[in-house]
């Protein structure tokens, strides 16, 4: 039913106004949507959606690199990866021998870590500890079971099971049948409330081994930790989120367990349910296993604020591996009339074939295989960045790239936007806004991201409003306030010469 009405509304508004069609359509979903903060500051939404017996699970918390410090760099994202492991009775075969096994990796891991520590670390005595280690790594497995979560889960119907870490939040999913809502609330209340963060240092290494892959080993990856870090000098959105390398070697089990506690906490999370959920039965299920978990007031926060840019700053990075550009400029909170409006800045660049960016830079002048701008890179609790780039097609550079974007970003600035560019963009964005409201797992996760980083989930409907109610001169305004040479950070990605 909702769905027609979405569509009669739809219709109706590319002629009348955008107003009448946001506000019935968040009247409509108010009418299935329940919000409660329980005694402990955990706060629950429940989106009633009964064309199928499934329920989309959600569980944030508003903790990611940002909220990282020297010392504890990349913990969130270990965090993420450690709570999978189960707790004292889920993840073992033998809890008091794996315990006995762990303590004694412990005491060979530390004496590994104060060598790594040291300015010149032995490599002899290196190659020893980890040999140790090894050893006993291999007599753990033998106790303990590796995601234990998952066949459990699986065998009640469970699907899509998982978890990810971003510079603002952690969030962990599952999608289950809606009559194992009870058996949910308990795993995932364990998972929360009793962990233990065990084979700690295997999946120390694993972590490090996915930042190799990623990063270190990955050009793109190399490229984009170092425009973080050139975009921003003082905010913590420009430390990557699995962490440095350098402190992931040696980051400590204590320094993860005194992070958990810090953050997660109820009053630092937020749950979203959608789907074959009814209001009453659920809470009752979350307040029985969730409503004594204890609060934190140890919720520590960055206060430091990014310095204003003056001057372009670039980066260049050499690598056997094809070209490539990301350039990204300050930007305010998506939040905001001018985040909104450069949202739609960034459609009309480069959103889809009919884009300024694909006409002039991929057909017309064939200069790259790929050109593309996004608003509200690097985070959205603070403010973050716009973002344009590409793959220059040979023989071209990424340098010719960023003087054909901002040829086309001028060109735009002096001759305005079309009120048919606007509008293209527009219906675009309301056709993928219907679908996001209907299909339960992309709701979720924007019910989740607006509640947690934009401070309230009708941001949902604010922020469609001011997209609805742009003007051309809106979009040209912003393009001039923020695009500007000046302000920019250019990293660029070239075929080092042993390639070419």
């Amino acid at each position: 039913m909702l769905s027609r009405i979405l569509l009669v509304l739809f219709f109706c508004s590319v002629n009348f106004g955008a107003n009448p069609f946001v506000e019935k359509l968040q009247g409509e979903f108010e009418k299935r949507l329940t919000v409660k903060t329980l005694e402990n500051g955990l706060t629950v939404m429940i989106y009633e959606k009964h064309d199928a017996p499934i329920v989309s699970t959600s569980i944030g918390f508003k903790v990611g690199s940002v909220d990282e410090h020297a010392g504890n760099f990349g913990c969130a994202h270990m965090l993420e990866h450690m709570l999978f492991k189960g707790n004292r009775v889920y993840g073992t075969k033998d809890f008091e021998k794996e315990s006995e096994i762990t303590a004694q990796i412990l005491k060979w891991a530390e004496r590994f870590d104060e060598e790594q520590l040291r300015e010149e670390p032995d490599p002899t005595a290196l190659k020893l500890y980890k040999k140790r280690m090894d050893q006993l790594v291999k007599r753990l497995n033998q106790v303990v079971i590796k995601s234990p979560y998952n066949p459990i889960y699986s065998a009640n119907g469970g699907k899509g099971l998982n978890a990810y870490t971003n510079t603002d939040n952690t969030v962990y999913i599952v999608d289950l049948p809606s009559n194992k809502l009870e058996l949910w609330a308990l795993l995932e209340s364990m998972k929360f409330r009793q962990p233990i963060l065990r084979s700690y240092f295997p999946e120390r290494d694993v972590v490090m081994e996915e930042r190799r892959m990623r990063t270190d080993s990955n050009p793109q990856g190399k490229l984009w930790e170092a425009l973080m870090g050139a975009s921003y000098m003082a905010h913590n959105y420009r430390n990557p989120i699995i962490g440095y390398m350098s402190e992931l070697q040696t980051l400590r089990k204590d320094t993860l367990t005194t992070f958990f506690k810090d953050y997660y906490a109820p009053n630092n999370a937020t749950m979203v349910l959608v789907g074959d959920v009814y209001p009453e039965p659920t809470l009752a299920l979350i307040e029985k296993y969730f409503g004594s978990w204890k609060s934190s007031d140890r919720l520590e926060r960055t206060h430091i604020r990014e310095p204003e840019q003056n001057g372009e700053r670039r980066v260049e990075i050499n690598e056997k591996a094809q070209p490539y550009l990301y350039a990204s400029y300050k930007m305010p909170r998506l939040n905001t009339p001018e985040g909104t409006a450069l949202t739609i800045l960034a459609e009309v660049l480069s959103g889809g074939k009919t884009s300024r960016f694909y006409q002039e830079i991929v057909v017309k002048r064939k200069l790259a295989t790929a050109a593309w701008a996004y608003a509200g890179a690097a985070g959205q609790r603070y403010p973050g960045l716009f973002l344009v780039g590409g793959s220059p097609k040979h023989p071209h550079q990424p340098s010719e790239l960023m003087d054909l974007i901002s040829e086309v970003i001028d060109d735009l600035i002096k001759n305005g936007v079309d009120e048919e560019e606007i509008k293209r963009v527009q219906t675009r964005m309301k056709a993928e806004f219907i679908y996001s409201l209907e299909s339960a797992s992309p709701l979720t996760s924007l019910l989740l991201s607006n509640q947690m980083n934009l401070g309230d989930w009708k941001e949902i409907f604010w922020d469609f409003e001011r997209i609805l109610s742009l003007t051309p001169e809106a979009l040209v305004e912003v393009a001039r306030k923020y695009l500007k040479k000046e302000k920019r950070t250019v990293a660029t990605l070239l075929t080092s010469k042993k390639e070419s």
